[in-house]
């Protein structure tokens, strides 16, 4: 049994023995800077950070001979082990978390672990907790016991929407499922009555991760239907490949059947590819999507669409944004665009129904405060389109409407009212949207 010794600035010195890993030289560097405690317990942060998370100092024996305090260690390095996977012992399921953290093989870092356990908080639906333990299962390799939670995620909204001049209502329903099942998978149905002759009815799953894989699936469906106009089916898959947990790229296959009930009309089928890349953080994010059509009877052309946000806080006072751009180009057939602008994501406050376009630019700006439980701001968007075949921008048309909104947040539910007013109408016509929320 070999010994080493150093001498403390008061005297003292420390015998120790086991350590293979760490050298003789590093063990001196730190106690000779460091009183005893505070020197075995950098020693221990140095082997949990090298991959020895069961390492074990003790102290044998504590001498005093004349003016020296003789301190004896035994190191217990316990070996090196890597990480097998990591394993919740809560609602959100292992693969989730084995996709996003990607710690697999790589070797035991307790600050490596827990940087990548903060990083979660990219996601806010998820409660993080940095804490783990450890589980050996193997002679080198140990599975990481997390405590990571979900909050209540799935969600039935309702919507109403009127004018205040006619008081005439349209409703949307929605039912959104997030992570029924801990892998962070969504399912949602969306049913909208725009009108007396207009209903939508749209259905979108995604599944993330699969098989602790940075591999995912989507797809989307939607049936449309304008009353002595057309019937719209349409339908889209693909794959979702996650870089990193904050950055993914998309790729798909889709098709849209148009049936045109006027015999004037001929009916429109097309296949679509798809792509999409989109950047995710806890105060930023970003998405672009766009795809390229292709039918018998009509050129190729582009539909693409950009959303960026942001929000932060400045002490208690919370602020965010968002701005989305939607661009159509249609290069041989009119399209068919809905013309509803202002209020929300699922109605809009222009009154206008459909137009027949071949390109169209759609902007919408939010900005607004963030309290703990209160939401509220302002929205502006504006629509340019041609309802001809022109490449000149002086022929395209202008829409816009604008707002203001007010939201309430609390535990189980979310209540919301929009204003929307264009530069047609008056206050007194302006359009009224009432949004109600239960969590669950």
């Amino acid at each position: 049994m070999s010994f080493s010794t150093l001498l403390f600035s008061k005297e003292s010195r420390v015998f120790y023995d086991g350590n293979l890993f760490v050298s003789n030289e590093i063990i001196d560097s730190i106690f000779k800077n460091n009183d005893l405690k505070t020197g075995i317990d950098n020693l221990i942060d140095l082997y949990l950070e090298n991959g020895y998370p069961f390492i074990k100092i003790d102290i044998d024996s504590v001498l005093m001979v004349g003016d020296f305090d003789l301190y004896y260690l035994t190191i217990k390095e316990n070996g090196r082990f890597y990480i097998d996977r990591i394993e919740n012992v809560y609602n959100v399921k292992n693969s989730y978390l084995n996709g996003v953290l990607r710690l697999k093989n790589k070797p035991f870092k307790e600050s490596l672990i827990v940087e990548k356990l903060k990083n979660l908080s990219f996601n806010e639906d998820l409660i993080i907790d940095t804490t783990f333990f450890l589980e050996k299962c193997s002679d080198t390799s140990v599975v990481v016991k997390t405590k990571i939670k979900q909050g209540k995620l799935s969600s039935i909204s309702g919507i109403l929407t009127s004018s205040l001049d006619t008081l005439s209502l349209n409703g949307f329903l929605n039912i959104y499922l997030k992570s029924p099942f801990g892998f962070f998978d969504v399912y949602s149905i969306n049913y909208q009555r725009i009108n007396k002759n207009n209903t939508y009815l749209t259905g979108s799953t995604e599944f993330p991760y699969i098989f602790s894989t940075p591999v995912g699936l989507f797809g989307n469906i939607n049936f449309e239907s304008i009353e002595t106009y057309y019937n719209k089916e349409e339908y889209n898959f693909g794959v979702k490949v996650f870089i990193t947990e904050r950055f993914s790229v998309s790729t798909g296959y889709g098709k849209r059947n148009i049936n045109f009930l006027s015999s004037d009309s001929l009916d429109i089928s097309e296949n679509s590819l798809l792509g999409s890349i989109d950047y995710l953080s806890k105060q930023f994010f970003f998405s672009n999507r766009s795809s390229i059509n292709y039918s018998d009877i009509k050129n190729s052309w582009a539909f693409m669409i950009q959303k960026f946000g942001y929000k932060n806080s400045i002490k208690t006072f919370g602020y965010w944004f968002t701005f989305d751009s939607y661009i159509n180009f249609s290069s041989n057939l009119k399209d068919y665009m809905k013309v509803q602008i202002g209020g929300n994501d699922n109605l809009k406050g222009y009154p206008e129904n459909f137009l027949k376009v071949y390109n169209f630019f759609y902007q919408e700006i939010k900005i607004g405060y963030l309290g703990k439980s209160i939401e509220s701001g302002l929205f502006f968007d504006n629509i340019l389109y041609n309802i001809e075949k022109l490449k000149d921008f002086k022929n395209y048309r202008d829409l816009f409407s604008y707002g203001i909104f007010l939201s309430t947040n609390l535990s189980n539910y979310k209540a919301s009212l929009f204003y929307a007013l264009n530069k047609d109408i008056t206050p007194l016509q302006g359009r009224i949207h009432l949004l109600f929320s239960i969590f669950f």
